[in-house]
């Protein structure tokens, strides 16, 4: 029988990408199912024309996930992200942290 996964989403500005993305993938190796938002704004030319639906897709992986987990590297959360904790914390998700929070 398969073993189930703990299903984690990554959350953190796009400045860190290419961290994220090497971030999840030592936690992929580490056998959790790992979720994040697609760094479209540097991939995508049309992201504006499909941001609603991003954002729609974005918020079901929270409510999809086991544990949220924020990339706060230098202690630092941008706004999108801050929306983004309120909305786990609405839905009791447990939330973790890279680093301390002040």
């Amino acid at each position: 029988m398969e073993e189930m996964r703990i299903v984690i989403i990554v959350l953190g500005s796009t400045k860190f990408r290419k961290e994220i993305v090497d971030w999840a993938w030592q936690m992929t190796k580490e056998h959790y199912l790992v979720l994040f938002a697609p760094f479209a704004k540097e991939e995508i030319t049309d992201v504006e024309q499909y941001r609603e639906e991003l954002e729609i897709q974005h918020f079901q992986k929270i409510r999809m996930a086991d544990i949220v987990w924020v990339f706060n590297k230098n202690g630092y959360i941008g706004n999108s992200t801050k929306r983004e904790i309120e909305y786990a914390k609405n839905h009791y998700k447990l939330i973790k942290y890279l680093e301390p929070i002040q």
